[in-house]
């Protein structure tokens, strides 16, 4: 890091390299740290799927009992090593509060804006000749 630097960002994931870009545009000197090559972490493994059409929340109906299941199985997507801590325990009770119908027909909107406002940022960076992304539009047919 220089002494130039007014922001330091760890991690050069998307969120990571995303906040650098923004920031240096709003005039800011930023520093990104990574252990490796950008882009190459943990991102690299994630689907990073912006679908706007697919814009239910994790907290639904049913997801408490699958969630159980999958927290005890360390090759589920949803592992988490069961531990009593009084934090951990009051999270999953107010997750558990919001598996309603109610709180999806509240979040749906919101996601899919939030989805729709995300991909045209994912647009706008992809036009800047020196990001590459891997920005990809496809169509999926989800029955």
């Amino acid at each position: 890091m220089n002494k130039q630097t007014d922001i330091l960002v760890i991690g050069g994931g998307a969120i990571g390299v995303c906040c650098a870009h923004y920031l240096t545009q709003s005039g800011r000197q930023v520093s990104v740290i990574e252990k490796g090559d950008i882009g190459c972490g943990a991102y690299l493994g994630n689907a990073g799927l912006v679908i706007p059409g697919q814009s239910i929340p994790l907290a639904a109906p049913g997801v408490i009992t699958k969630g159980l299941k999958w927290m005890l199985d360390p090759e589920s997507p949803f592992y988490i090593k069961p531990r009593f801590e009084l934090n951990f325990l009051k999270w999953l009770w107010k997750f558990s509060r919001h598996c309603t119908a109610g709180h999806i027909r509240r979040a749906v909107s919101l996601i899919r804006d939030l989805q729709s406002a995300s991909m045209e940022l994912f647009k706008e960076l992809a036009a800047i000749e020196e990001i590459d992304l891997g920005l990809r539009q496809k169509g999926i047919v989800d029955a």
